[in-house]
């Protein structure tokens, strides 16, 4: 993927840079993604999918990338006057009048999704529904995976997360052997690793729409505003 490694390429670069000896790779991702939460970035995609409901739980499982639910809703079902003191069986003509509307948009938010909004709650990594109506589609943010199930990461991450390794690797041996020579090996690639997981967490770039939305935020002399963020949307 353009501009973004393979976890195991920070494995890699621990080894390669710091001459570390890492034979239990398993471990070596554990420890790596340690220092990935640590820092705290997360690349992420905007999914749509559409799952099938099971009728005996009234549940789905969610997709394993999931981090956040944007929406869920009925697929192509939007809302219309389905109870109506006036007809009896509800409005049908606004049932058309919906569909007609829905059929005619243009210059939609990504974030938009057509059908009506369901009720759910969600259970570990299960949705669950009031009812069991057909499918259902479900737009969420989620993390960007690579081959192995592991998150992709940028030259700076990959760099920091090497040094977080090298330095557990370190440390651990200086620990058995009580050398001091390895100990403070460590202590100088923990503060190294400190730096770059603060660099880490800066972006590798900034867009102009970026830059204009933060130069509004400090240039606005009213800069609270009721159901107004000036928070990007991932």
């Amino acid at each position: 993927m353009e501009g973004l490694q393979d976890f195991h390429y920070a494995i890699s670069l621990a080894q390669t840079l710091y001459d570390v000896e890492i034979e239990d790779i398993e471990q070596a991702e554990e420890i790596g993604l340690v220092a990935y939460g640590l820092i705290g970035n997360h690349h992420t995609h905007l999914y749509r999918t559409t799952l099938e409901i099971d009728p005996e739980t009234h549940s789905v499982e969610l997709p394993c990338n999931l981090l956040f639910i944007e929406s869920v809703t009925h697929l192509c079902r939007e809302d219309w006057e389905s109870t109506s003191n006036k007809y009896e069986y509800g409005n049908l003509q606004s049932r058309n009048y919906e569909d007609s509307i829905e059929a005619h948009k243009h210059r939609l938010d990504p974030l938009y999704q057509s059908g009506s909004f369901v009720k759910y709650r969600q259970e570990g990594n299960r949705l669950v529904v009031n009812k069991d109506r057909g499918p259902i589609s479900i737009l969420y943010h989620g993390e960007m995976l690579d081959d192995d199930g592991l998150p992709y990461l940028n030259d700076k991450e990959a760099l920091a997360i090497a040094e977080y390794i090298a330095y557990i690797v370190l440390y651990k041996e200086a620990r058995k052997t009580n050398n001091q020579v390895t100990m403070q090996l460590a202590q100088n690639l923990k503060m190294s690793w400190l730096f770059h997981c603060d660099a880490a967490r800066v972006p590798m770039y900034i867009s102009q729409n970026d830059m204009d939305a933060i130069l509004d935020a400090q240039t606005s002399w009213n800069r609270k505003k009721y159901h107004f963020s000036y928070k990007p949307t991932l």
